[in-house]
């Protein structure tokens, strides 16, 4: 009887543990979408001259000419590379930024969204 009860315990804190593996990666999923989205932000910042360069839509490929670009390149292959894998838009209007990052997690699809102003 006390085996059984052993055992049962010791499945209970298995289940336990799976699941939070689960929630830590999803987690981690999280927190590198939001650091994506602030670091393309960054970015915008860093060329305020040209932000309307900028806007880009889920599953486009942006150019390869200006620093916009350039900046958008390295953030695409970066969400690409995302256990999600990911993608993201920006939409400007005007001095805001809209930034949207989506992955994949179980199947479902995921996103976060960081809007900001820049001036």
């Amino acid at each position: 009887m006390a085996l059984l009860i052993l055992s049962v315990g010791l499945l209970g804190l298995a289940g336990l543990q799976t699941k939070s593996l689960k929630d830590t990666h999803q987690s981690y999923l999280r927190t590198q979408a939001t650091l994506d989205a602030y670091q393309i932000l960054d970015c915008i910042r860093a060329n305020p001259t040209n932000v309307g360069n900028y806007a880009i839509a889920l599953g486009a490929t942006p150019g390869t000419t200006s620093i916009a670009d350039q900046d958008l390149t390295a953030w695409k292959a970066a969400l690409k590379d995302m256990p999600g894998p990911g993608d993201g838009s920006i939409v400007v209007s005007g001095d805001l930024v809209k930034v949207t990052v989506q992955w994949y997690e179980d199947t479902a699809k995921q996103s976060i969204q960081v809007q900001t102003e820049i001036l």
